[in-house]
């Protein structure tokens, strides 16, 4: 995260540090892996009608993401894309969403509506910036006033937690403690390490 490359497996990591908590009517669900017009399902809830807000994020391989908002209360959809989507993808991307939306809420008709598109020349790690998005969205944020500083001010926030887990569990780390069987890549200095 701190050299902006991040993975995509690092968005779940994000994802996990922030709760969801069980009496909220919104959630961010995991991403799924979209390939051609196929879809590849991760985990998500069970019953979704539990929910006001739902917002899915898709993976599109090398390095674009998706992110639907679904308000059922305003039976809307409201599209962002990060990367670089030519027209004719985005309409690909929410017509195979579309056909999946229908079959969770077949009694439900939504009104689409594209809301952005950011290239990738805006910043460099993709997946921190489709997660503050998300993450906008879910508290009902203002995701149109994120600029660089502001990404980077969230990325600080999220290491100083880390930091802090860190060097927590480093602080009770105690050498003396250490033997070859309970911490076999710990040597003494100087020693070669088999593996």
């Amino acid at each position: 995260v701190c050299e902006d490359r991040s993975i995509p497996q690092d968005f779940n990591a994000l994802k996990n540090r922030v709760e969801n908590r069980e009496n909220e009517r919104s959630i961010i669900l995991d991403y799924r892996r979209v390939h051609e017009k196929t879809t590849e399902s991760i985990s998500e809830p069970s019953d979704l009608r539990n929910f006001d807000q739902v917002i899915f994020t898709f993976l599109h391989l090398p390095n674009k993401w998706t992110i639907f908002l679904v308000s059922k209360p305003t039976r809307t959809v409201d599209a962002y894309f990060i990367g670089d989507f030519a027209s004719n993808e985005q309409q690909d991307v929410s017509f195979l969403f579309s056909s999946e939306l229908r079959e969770r809420f077949p009694d439900t008709t939504f009104v689409w509506k594209n809301r952005l598109h950011i290239p990738s020349g805006f910043t460099a790690d993709v997946v921190f910036l489709t997660f503050i998005i998300a993450l906008n969205l879910k508290s009902h944020g203002d995701y149109l006033a994120l600029d660089k500083e502001k990404v980077l001010m969230y990325k600080c926030a999220f290491f100083e937690e880390f930091k802090n887990s860190h060097d927590h569990w480093l602080g009770k780390f105690n050498n003396d403690e250490v033997t070859s069987s309970s911490h076999p890549f710990v040597s003494e200095r100087g020693a070669a390490v088999n593996y």
